[in-house]
């Protein structure tokens, strides 16, 4: 039976928090000596806090041996300490001026000596294989043995010399089924892949939902979807009065605000019921349908919000009386989903942090109903609440929704938690595929939810508690709903360029001098010598003589934070700054909410401007908590058959087993699936040999030698290292953001918003360029590509447009050539997103995305941004203000 002797996270004698990692005991055993990071520093990083603690096993009694270095202007960390077998000394890892070396200290006098060089240490990573490669002493304690430089050395502990010892390894390594699939390109009408805010009518015979940002009805008996009649362009979270005549939403638009509208299902035009513009969601009829319950917040806090997710914000509930008397506010705080109603219309029902609360309409009094728990975040501490929650209209059950299913219990007690992790009876989970979102009948003996743009519908009386299922099956409506796809007709010449095609791997730098591409309906028809290009009589004629043309850049690991969730926005900046940039594709692993798909059909029908769109959907968490391959199945086909990805993202699925999982049935389903580094050499390591398609960030050790280089290279799993954040080193942007005077550039603010550039770009912490290791974890990729492996290009998204134009400048930066890095930014990002049958190079047939430049981009990268135009799917575009050029004029 063990004893506790310090947590992970533990509190020193004066409170600061600290961590520890590479404890080893003494020859003796009465001791261990451990590494200690502190997080109450200021400064905190991981730079910035580490000292050497002895530990007493008996008494878990701590002394500090060696603090960090904090005497000059870089802080030195000191980590991974041992003692010598003797007990004389203490050999440790330091890292000073971004080197990292092992040091001799004498006990007790605590004199310091270098010993050795050894390989970048991993202490801005994952330490699951601790903080350096592994030293141990020799049996007659005179030297140390070390993995460095993929070599094993014997080093000296009096001199510091080092020796090699020779060894061979015959590795035969059987690898998983590479699991990537070539994309499909859809075509035709672009489909709604998802309704939003389904809402039964009170007769249970039509239902009202968004769909592409627009308000429908359709009835369930064999309708089609209708679009309301109303002078809104768009409306959301649609509810139906109580005598089914009238329905209730909300608009919204980055310039007027939001406002609450009642329009009649018969038609007619709308009326607007909010008397301010505000940030309005869920408007609900109140039982005698005289006034309007919703959730108000401000307008302007959305708009200066850059990521929204989740349900609940500050805001306030509100009665809006619709006799035209003032509205009134009913309770304030972190609150949101859906208000409701459930036995007494004289308390309002709505969800906050505690679950659900009952409000009095007359006082304001409130109470808690109802709260439900479940399986968290990899991150999260205990169990976490429910993603949304509706009480049944009687008040005796309640819907939960977590890990994107749907579970039903009884409500025994008002008050109480009720823990779907660990559910009492009565509880039933309802879907095992997944559930969108989800409500009551009006009379509370049927259960709905969407899934994709389907509807399911369940009575009551067909969940059998005491088998813990469902015992009907579930009834399912499709919903749809259709628009014109943005298909550009005609065709384009583009005139006498130097064409950078990046058509073949082995000579990524040549360039096709003086010559033609005709542009014909979106797609590249012909690249010829210029001035001899067939079937060119008619087409608009663009002159780019002596430009230099290359493929659109692609982001392959893009997340997209500036969209507004559930209550859309089609004035998404992000998305217009990257095609302002060059960047024609951005691909999101791992998009938070499900509102990501419809913002890819908005782009693909030309409603909401701005670079092309595709995504992974919501990563496949640890939370799902998966128990069998047929569960990971279920999950997997909502991926596939509802929400039509491609792609997928795992996100620290459980165990290896469980990754397995996901990867098999992935790959069983023709999805590529991705997964979550999470700068973790054994992390990558399983997923490479499980058979991931790709592995998101840099992967630790920073220094990687022929072994895992060959292994990576001949496995075909791609990497993206996203070096402007996240890739085991610090992020990269800092000295991007310094050194262009990125808060002053003109041409950047013409995108992006003052407050963003004054969050991103003001009071950056600044690091000696020594401590950071970005262009050592490029370089290890570049061994990857000259190897043959396939390695792409993503920055994140945290800085729109320039964040990915400046991760092309550290590829160079870290030793790639102009051309390496552009192959990877272009064709390298297409084959990793499984899309390089149509996009990634300029060859015929391919869709027409490209950017036109000024001056060559392989004599320095920098001029990636030297943009003329950007042409996407066709269409030509003024880089400054994305107007479309007038192809039928000479530039």
């Amino acid at each position: 039976m063990g004893v506790v002797l310090r947590s992970t996270r533990a509190k020193t004698s004066d409170g600061a928090s600290i961590s520890s990692i590479g404890a080893r005991f003494s020859p003796d055993g009465d001791a261990i000596y451990l590494s200690s990071l502190s997080e109450d520093d200021p400064a905190f990083n991981a730079l910035s806090g580490w000292g050497l603690v002895r530990l007493d096993p008996a008494t878990g009694e701590e002394v500090e041996i060696l603090p960090a270095d904090k005497s000059g202007e870089s802080v030195v960390p000191r980590f991974r300490p041992a003692l010598t077998p003797d007990g004389s000394a203490l050999v440790f890892a330091e890292r000073r001026e971004g080197l990292t070396q092992l040091k001799v200290m004498q006990l007790p006098t605590g004199e310091q000596r270098e010993l050795v060089a050894v390989d970048s240490d991993a202490i801005l990573a994952a330490l699951t294989n601790d903080a350096i490669a592994r030293y141990d002493f020799s049996s007659d304690g005179q030297s140390i043995y070390i993995n460095r430089q993929g070599r094993i050395d014997r080093v000296n502990l009096e001199d510091g010399s080092a020796e090699s010892i020779p060894f061979i390894a015959d590795v035969e390594q059987e690898l998983g089924p590479l699991g990537r699939h070539p994309a499909a390109l859809e075509e035709g009408p672009v489909r709604a892949r998802l309704i939003q805010s389904p809402e039964l009518s009170p007769d249970g015979e039509a239902l009202a939902f968004t769909a592409l940002g627009r308000l429908y009805l359709q009835r369930l008996d064999g309708g089609v979807p209708q679009r309301v009649s109303s002078e809104n362009e768009t409306g959301y979270h649609p509810s139906w009065s109580p005598d089914g005549t009238t329905l209730a939403f909300v608009s919204w638009t980055k310039t007027a605000g939001g406002d609450v509208w009642t329009v009649p299902v018969s038609g007619g035009p709308a009326q607007k019921i909010s008397t301010e513009a505000a940030f309005y969601t869920h408007p609900v009829f109140t039982p005698d349908g005289r006034a309007i319950v919703t959730v108000r917040s401000s307008a302007e806090t959305r708009r200066r919000t850059y990521m929204e997710y989740g349900q609940w914000r500050a805001a306030e509930l509100v009665l809006m009386p619709l006799d035209g008397s003032a509205p009134r506010v009913l309770a304030t705080g972190r609150m949101g989903g859906t208000p409701h109603f459930s036995g007494d219309a004289n308390e309002v029902l709505i969800n906050t942090g505690e679950g659900v609360e009952a409000v009095s309409i007359a006082d304001g009094t409130r109470r808690i109903v109802t709260q439900a728990v479940g399986p968290g975040w990899y991150f999260s501490e205990g169990p976490a609440a429910s993603d949304d929650l509706r009480v049944s209209p009687d008040g005796k059950w309640a819907l939960a929704q977590i890990a994107h299913q749907l579970h039903l219990y009884q409500i025994e007690e008002p008050g109480t938690t009720f823990d779907l992790s660990n559910p009492s009876d009565p509880h039933v989970q309802l879907t095992d595929i997944g559930a969108d979102y989800f409500g009551w009948s009006e009379d509370g003996q049927e259960i709905y939810w969407a899934l994709g743009a389907t509807l399911r519908k369940l009575p009551l009386s067909g969940v059998s508690f005491e088998r813990g299922k469902a015992e009907a099956v579930a009834a399912r409506v499709d919903m749809t709903v259709t628009a014109a796809r943005d298909e550009p007709k005609g065709r384009v010449l583009l005139q006498g360029a130097n064409i950078i095609a990046m058509s073949d791997r082995s000579a990524p730098g040549k360039i096709l001098e003086n010559a033609d591409i005709l542009i014909e309906n979106g797609r590249i028809a012909r690249i010829s010598e210029a001035g001899k290009t067939p079937d060119a009589a008619g087409a608009a004629v663009v002159d780019v003589a002596g430009a230099y043309i290359i493929p659109g850049l692609i982001d392959a690991h893009y997340h997209v934070a500036d969209i507004r969730r559930d209550v859309l926005d089609f004035d998404v900046w992000g998305l217009k700054t990257n095609l302002g940039y060059g960047i024609t594709t951005l691909f999101d692993p791992s998009s938070l909410s499900i509102d990501m798909l419809t913002y890819q059909d908005l782009v693909e029908s030309g409603d909401v401007i701005g670079s092309r769109l595709f995504t992974t959907g919501p990563a496949i968490f640890d939370f799902h908590d998966f128990r069998s391959k047929g569960e990971v199945a279920a999950v997997l086909h909502r991926y596939r058959d509802y929400y039509r990805v491609a792609n997928l993202k795992q996100y620290r699925t459980g165990n290896r087993r469980v990754r397995q999982w996901v990867a098999q049935v992935a790959d069983e389903l023709g999805l590529s699936a991705t997964t979550e580094g999470a700068l973790s050499y054994r992390f990558a390591l399983t997923a490479i040999l499980d058979g991931f398609s790709g592995i998101e960030h840099g992967t630790p050790p920073i220094d990687q030698f022929k072994d895992f280089v060959e292994l990576r290279a001949r496995s075909g799993t791609s990497s993206t290292l996203t070096l402007m954040i996240t890739h085991g080193g610090l992020p990269a942007d800092r000295i991007f953001i310094e050194r262009d005077d990125a808060f002053n550039d003109k041409r950047y603010a013409d995108f992006v918003p003052a407050w963003f550039r004054e969050m991103r770009f003001r009071n950056v912490p600044v690091a000696p360029l020594c401590d950071h290791t970005f262009g050592r974890v490029g370089n290890s990729s570049l061994k990857v590509f000259r190897a043959g492996g396939l390695v792409g290009l993503g920055a994140h998204g945290d800085i729109p447009g320039l964040g990915t134009q400046w991760e092309l400048q550290a590829y160079v930066e870290a030793g790639w050539t102009p051309a390496e890095a552009l192959w990877a930014a272009t064709m390298g990002s297409a084959e990793t997103i499984a899309r390089d049958k149509w996009l990634g190079s300029l060859e015929a047939g391919k869709l027409a995305d490209l950017v036109i430049l000024n001056s060559n981009p392989l004599a320095d990268i920098k001029n990636t941004l030297d943009i003329r135009y950007v042409m996407k799917n066709g269409r030509l575009y003024q880089p400054g203000n994305l107007t479309e050029a007038d192809a039928t004029v000479n530039h």
